[in-house]
C-alpha cells in the first residue's frame, strides 16, 4: 500500500524498487491498479447518465457502471497502453520488457484517484454536468494538474526501464500528450465559443 502513495512524490525510487519485485506480484498490482483506474471513470459515468435508467434500482446500475468500466479499464491498461508504450519504445531501440512498461502504464494511473472527491462531490450536488462560475474553472485546472502527474509518471517510468533520456521519453508517451492535449483545446475552445 506505501507503494501507491509513494509513486506520487517519489516515482523515480518507486520505479527502482518494483524493478526488483516478483513478476507475479507486480501483474496482480497493475491488474487492480487499471481496474480501480476504470471503477473511478465509472463511477463519474454513473453521475453523469444515470437519469437515463431512472426505471432501474440504483444500486443494480451504479454496480453495472464501476464492473463494467473496471473490466474495461483492465483490458484498455494492460493491451492497449502497455503495448503503446512497448511498441513505441521498441521502435526507439528501448530495452524495457512488456512487464516494466505495464508497470509504467498501472502506476500512472494513481494520480487519477485524486479525481474521485470531486467526482464524489459533484454527483452528490448534482452539478456532475454542469459545474457553474470559477467552480468549473477549478476543477478543470485541478484535471490538468492530475493529468501532467499522470504524464511525468510515465515519462519516469520509460525513462528508466527503457534506458532514454528526456526527449526519447517524451516521445515514448507522445500519444498520451497528443489526446490529452487534443482534449484540453476541445474544452476550453467549447467553453469559449460559449460566451
Amino acid at each position: 500500500m506505501n507503494t501507491f502513495f509513494n509513486i506520487l512524490f517519489k516515482t523515480s525510487d518507486t520505479f527502482d524498487y518494483l524493478d526488483d519485485q516478483f513478476e507475479d506480484q507486480l501483474e496482480t498490482n497493475a491488474n487492480l491498479l487499471f481496474m480501480l483506474g476504470g471503477a473511478v471513470a465509472g463511477i463519474d459515468s454513473f453521475f453523469k447518465d444515470y437519469h437515463h435508467f431512472q426505471e432501474y434500482p440504483m444500486i443494480i446500475v451504479f454496480l453495472g457502471f464501476v464492473l463494467a468500466t473496471a473490466g474495461l479499464g483492465l483490458l484498455m491498461g494492460r493491451y492497449l497502453s502497455t503495448y503503446i508504450l512497448y511498441g513505441i519504445g521498441k521502435l526507439l531501440n528501448g530495452k524495457g520488457k512488456i512487464i516494466d512498461l505495464r508497470i509504467v502504464a498501472a502506476y500512472a494511473v494513481v494520480p487519477i484517484f485524486l479525481k474521485l472527491p470531486v467526482i464524489l462531490y459533484l454527483g452528490i450536488t448534482g452539478m456532475v454536468l454542469s459545474p457553474e462560475g470559477h467552480l468549473y474553472w477549478i476543477i478543470s485546472l485541478y484535471y490538468l494538474v492530475i493529468w501532467l502527474w499522470t504524464l511525468k509518471m510515465m515519462i519516469q517510468g520509460v525513462m528508466k526501464f527503457n534506458g532514454f533520456g528526456f526527449i526519447k521519453g517524451v516521445l515514448n508517451v507522445s500519444p498520451y500528450l497528443l489526446l490529452g492535449g487534443i482534449s484540453f483545446i476541445l474544452i476550453v475552445r467549447s467553453v469559449i465559443s460559449s460566451f
